[in-house]
């Protein structure tokens, strides 16, 4: 008869997660019913009604773009939004960078990777590079949600990844802001070039968690633009 040996360890891990689900039932992070592990984080209901695009856009006029072919001069970049930022998405993006609920990037990155998987674009000439925050408001919070992101999607790309950008300007909120001027005024001059950063890549893909009117993302691809950048595309887990 063959025996089971379980470490200590491995018993008092066990242990611990029942009595967590216990006193802490597993639910879903959004409609809060009843869900089999807390793992999972939606129940199947939430995670059905998540609405996956699976193209690039245009900034300005939300046209769709079948290959890297920007239809509006003055956009530098093009968009490539793997969810809605509505809903299930909304739970799951605050939970994300407020709560910092274990193992919630991965499912959030997944989103992202099987996104940008469809789009049938070369990735192989990218660079991947994570928005930066204002370095007084990762301390606080601890961690920069893009980055853990972008450094997902390069691990799972084989493909570059470098933090060209720096914060050199403390902005709001940009939830906080009123309207689509107000969030430009915001963020106008917050970027700059890092010093290591010599020449910039032909092919950038910015990352971010959320983008509203985008001037987060315009702001950073004028300026890598200037620098050499010729293709950027902007992963973003989800577009309002």
């Amino acid at each position: 008869m063959r025996h089971t040996h379980l470490s200590h360890q491995s018993i008092s891990s066990s242990i611990k997660k029942v009595l967590l689900d216990i006193l802490f039932p597993p639910v879903c992070i959004h409609c809060k019913n009843a869900i089999p592990r807390q793992e999972l984080f939606l129940c199947d209901a939430c995670r059905d009604d998540i609405q996956t695009f699976n193209a690039l856009y245009c900034p300005s006029c939300n046209a769709r773009r079948p290959t890297y072919d920007p239809c509006h001069p003055k956009e530098k970049y093009l968009i490539a939004p793997a969810c809605r930022y509505e809903g299930p998405i909304v739970s799951l993006l605050h939970a994300f960078k407020y709560q910092r609920l274990a193992g919630i990037e991965t499912f959030l990155s997944a989103l992202a990777i099987a996104h940008l998987s469809s789009l049938g674009i070369p990735l192989q000439d990218y660079t991947v590079v994570p928005i930066p925050l204002a370095s007084a408001r990762e301390h606080q919070r601890g961690f920069n949600q893009s980055r853990l992101i972008a450094t997902r999607i390069a691990h799972y790309f084989h493909i570059p990844y470098q933090e060209m950008l720096i914060r050199t300007k403390v902005t709001q909120s940009q939830a906080q802001q009123k309207d689509a001027a107000h969030r430009a005024m915001n963020v106008a001059g917050c970027f700059s070039l890092a010093e290591n950063v010599s020449p910039v890549s032909t092919k950038i893909m910015l990352v971010d968690d959320v983008t509203t009117s985008g001037a987060t993302l315009h702001e950073a691809s004028m300026l890598l633009t200037a620098h050499g950048a010729r293709h950027i595309i902007a992963s973003v887990i989800a577009r309002a």
